[in-house]
């Protein structure tokens, strides 16, 4: 499958999806992503079908790439579960938080 540098769930379903396709021996499949994140999700795999690696989720790394994500629509102060249920699905890059390896996850599994 790759090099694969960065995982979160999106990235597993991402991975899922090429692997049923991959498996089935195709010449040609076609996906279909709906709404604008989805879009996001689409160019990933773009990326990854052609390099082998999944491209960064957000410009920075660490708290910056969850402030990031954050101020696109968060509102505060919230509490622990308007947070999680608003914003749970976004993904973040944790690298720098964690040292010893990249790791990209959701906001709920900092939660």
């Amino acid at each position: 499958m790759g090099n694969i540098t960065s995982i979160n769930s999106m990235t597993l379903k991402l991975l899922d999806i090429d692997k049923k396709i991959s498996d089935k021996n195709l010449e040609k499949a076609y996906l279909t992503f709906h709404g604008a994140r989805m879009y996001a999700d689409a160019a990933r795999l773009k990326v990854y079908k052609k390099t082998g690696e999944f491209p960064d989720v957000t410009k920075s790394k660490g708290l910056e790439s969850l402030k990031s994500v954050l101020e696109e629509d968060a509102k505060f102060p919230t509490t622990k579960s308007e947070l999680t249920e608003k914003q749970g699905w976004k993904v973040f890059d944790l690298t720098g938080l964690n040292m010893c390896m990249q790791a990209c996850c959701s906001i709920n599994s900092l939660m």
